[in-house]
């Protein structure tokens, strides 16, 4: 693994284990009678937090279902965690936190985990903007719209950047004088390849190699 992408997976456990944090944090503010059972799943839900984010502190990327399952999970644990509070402007608040992994789901994921993630966050939403509007109709109606914009937002900037990588990826792997590929270019694309085969029907990779002197020469006859 690259120092960046090593960079990449430290960030994303550093993000994970920071939001499974904040049900702990606002303990404090779970007075109700049913107390002591949401401050076990507050701590239970920082605990599997945790132990998601050692996926990503490994020295090697998490497969795609382990990363799938992640983003599936602490999605639940969003949910359950702003719907255990005692005050529903702190959980609708807290919602905001599912932009981060629409983002993350957006970028990495197909579209259809990005619309469990949307679904289980609209639920949520809804669920404590009729709790609020019992008190307070535009607390409500202003919450709703935050989280809203943050996960549009935040699904849109992640879906651009995707568009502005596949639109200057088939140019940076092409050697401009030849139009052919560079030697990272055609360490990924056969690293592709071959992951994207069945090992057991083919079992035999065949490379030719053809060394041309006087390329330069060559190109100038041209």
């Amino acid at each position: 693994m690259c120092s960046s992408d090593l960079l990449t997976c430290r960030l994303i456990a550093a993000i994970i284990v920071a939001t499974g944090l904040l049900p702990t944090l606002l303990i404090p503010n779970l007075a109700d009678p049913h107390r002591i059972a949401k401050v076990v799943v507050s701590v239970w839900i920082t605990i599997g937090c945790a132990a998601m984010a050692m996926l990503w502190l490994r020295s090697q990327w998490p497969s795609r279902r382990q990363s799938q399952l992640c983003a599936s999970a602490g999605t639940l644990c969003i949910a359950v965690a702003c719907l255990i509070q005692t005050q529903p402007l702190i959980g609708l608040l807290g919602c905001t936190a599912c932009g981060i992994l629409a983002a993350y789901t957006a970028f990495f994921h197909s579209l259809r985990l990005l619309a469990f993630v949307w679904s289980v966050a609209a639920l949520t939403v809804g669920v404590l903007a009729v709790r609020l509007a019992a008190s307070s109709v535009s607390l409500a109606a202003a919450g709703t719209l935050v989280v809203v914009l943050i996960n549009v937002a935040a699904v849109f900037v992640a879906r651009s950047v995707m568009r502005l990588l596949d639109m200057d990826a088939p140019d940076a792997d092409l050697t401009p004088l030849t139009g052919l590929l560079t030697t990272d270019g055609f360490y990924d694309d056969v690293a592709t390849l071959i992951g994207a085969r069945s090992r057991r029907e083919d079992r035999y990779l065949a490379a030719v190699v053809i060394d041309i002197d006087n390329y330069s020469a060559l190109l100038a006859v041209e």
